[in-house]
């Protein structure tokens, strides 16, 4: 015992405190209701915490983080999101030259049709770093083969602290801010770590750029991220973006290539405490200066993707198991044509579009049937497999 005492004051000392003298208080919790999960965006990014975005090149990952940066100073986006958390925002564009980041907020703005007392609130409150041309490595490798923070990691979490309010940081991409190696797992799940780590230090939500491999353009899975799956492991949220594939665009009936190439697909495909509607896919399109607006697409029957009424029944289904019940087909069907969402018709008319509703939340991922012929939300990851025989 006294052989070991020596160096576990040492470690004591290194660490600052001793974490395992710190265990939650659950007693003390006993009569107390946890408070709610803080959202910066409802129902999509859990404010203070770390998340990934994933795509090839050109489907508007950086984009989307000058985005949600705007987003978080305005209060608003281009899109069906609702921003609940508003404050200054921080950008690391490491591939970006100083007139190539003012370049793309300047014709966000005009996109947006911001006034001038918009446009002046943006401009100052969205801090941006453009850095390409210099090293900026977050994750530093040691002697020992190990990532460690770096010093620019620890002055990043003492700038963004010093904002006040910054709640929303995006760092783009990821493989510029290591010395690791890609195809190492355990490298890549400590850069995950280190971008959830840096969300919790400073109470901003983390949004990490990922590049993904060119052959899983027409996937939206989960591990997405090229060199592996375990930079998201550590994040609470992951998203995948791509563009509209060619037999998405027959679906949405457009032709034109060009006006394919404009739209793009957002969806979560990993989130802690995410509600399961919160996977279904968002349609954006980049108008001429590349800012992606929400798409107003409709896709025939052989689409996969759920529409607005489908959410719309899928939000009544989820009431309908509230009370831990799991309503029949039949029920369902009941419910949707008594608020409406399937309209008076003939029985087998009715039957037949409570059929296309049901089948295309199912195959996004968002509903199960746990016993035949009875339906619920779906808590499976959207990609994850179901066992059971369809009703």
């Amino acid at each position: 015992m006294s052989e070991n005492a020596e160096p576990l004051e040492e470690f004591d000392k290194q660490m600052g405190v001793n974490i395992w003298d710190n265990p939650l208080d659950l007693p003390a919790l006993f009569h107390k209701k946890p408070p709610d999960i803080e959202w910066f965006i409802k129902d999509v990014l859990i404010a203070g915490r770390g998340a990934v975005t994933s795509g090839i090149g050109g489907s508007s990952k950086s984009t989307l983080i000058r985005l949600l940066a705007v987003g978080a100073v305005l209060g608003r986006l281009l899109w069906d999101w609702t921003v609940c958390k508003t404050g200054r925002a921080l950008l690391v564009m490491t591939e970006d030259t100083a007139d190539e980041a003012f370049r793309s907020i300047y014709y966000t703005c005009k996109a947006m049709g911001l006034t001038d007392d918009e446009k002046r609130k943006v401009y100052e409150g969205l801090k941006i770093y453009p850095l390409a041309g210099e090293d900026v490595i977050l994750l530093k490798k040691s002697t020992k083969n190990t990532l460690e923070n770096s010093p620019l990691f620890e002055s990043l979490v003492k700038k963004i602290q010093s904002m006040g309010d910054c709640v929303f940081c995006g760092l783009d991409p990821a493989l510029s801010l290591t010395d690791g190696d890609e195809l190492d797992q355990g490298h890549q799940r400590r850069l995950g770590k280190m971008c959830d780590n840096l969300a919790v230090l400073t109470g901003s939500t983390v949004m990490l750029v990922a590049h993904a491999p060119k052959n899983s353009k027409d996937e939206i899975t989960s591990h997405n991220s090229r060199g592996g799956g375990a930079l998201v492991d550590a994040v609470r949220t992951e998203f995948v973006m791509r563009t509209m594939t060619p037999k998405e665009a027959k679906s949405a009936k457009i032709i034109d290539q060009e006006e394919r190439q404009r739209h793009v697909q957002l969806v979560a495909v990993k989130g802690n405490f995410l509600p399961p509607a919160a996977y279904a896919p968002v349609w954006l399109r980049r108008d001429d200066y590349g800012v992606m607006h929400g798409a107003d697409v409709s896709f025939d029957d052989t689409d996969m993707g759920p529409c607005a009424s489908d959410m719309e029944a899928f939000k009544v289904l989820s009431e309908m198991c509230e009370n831990g019940t799991k309503p029949r087909l039949i029920e369902w069907r009941k419910k949707l044509i008594e608020v409406g969402i399937i309209g008076n018709a003939a029985t087998k008319t009715q039957e037949t579009i409570m059929e296309r509703i049901k089948n295309r939340l199912y195959d996004n991922g968002l509903i199960r049937s746990p016993k035949r012929g009875y339906w619920e939300p779906d808590p499976v990851q959207p990609g994850g497999t179901h066992d059971f025989n369809d009703a």
